[in-house]
């Protein structure tokens, strides 16, 4: 019976341990996780906005959280909102006359491969860039939840955009 509460005092400390050094290891590199992030999503808007800086604003919104105002003219906003999967982020822009400046995917990696994972495909990309403000976009045929993230997001942003 010693020998019982022995190997389960051990394996509680070991346990304890490891959970300390699994915390260590995030509190250290979760800056450098979110710095890559934000340097990604610098470099979709370099993208769709070359030469431009951009002012940050926080949005209040359902799904759009912030809005980029290029100095060269145009307005790109971040949505995210809950896929099929998990958390669907993606990043869209326009241009001052209201035509679609960019799209991309920021991060679809919980949606399913085939199905939500098509909001980042090229059929789907190509949709988004040939709309306006003035336009809506369609949901994906299968990938119904992740797609409707999105389109509702761009009415959301074609909206904040139409308003300001």
């Amino acid at each position: 019976m010693g020998k019982i509460i022995k190997l389960a005092v051990f394996l509680a400390v070991i346990s304890g341990l490891s959970g300390l050094c699994l915390s260590f290891v995030n509190s250290q590199t979760a800056p450098i996780i979110e710095e890559q992030k934000l340097a990604a999503e610098k470099g979709y808007l370099e993208a769709m906005f070359p030469g431009a800086s951009f002012t940050v604003n926080e949005v209040d919104g359902e799904l759009v959280t912030t809005e980029y105002v290029a100095s060269t003219g145009g307005k790109a906003y971040k949505i995210v909102g809950n896929g099929y999967g998990g958390k669907v982020s993606v990043i869209l822009g326009f241009k001052d006359d209201g035509k679609v400046a960019g799209y991309d995917t920021i991060d679809i990696s919980t949606e399913t491969e085939g199905f939500g994972s098509k909001v980042g495909e090229d059929t789907f990309k190509k949709q988004v860039l040939a709309a306006s403000v003035d336009s809506g976009i369609d949901t994906i045929s299968g990938a119904t939840i992740t797609s409707t993230v999105v389109a509702d997001g761009f009415a959301e942003a074609a909206e904040l955009f139409s308003n300001e």
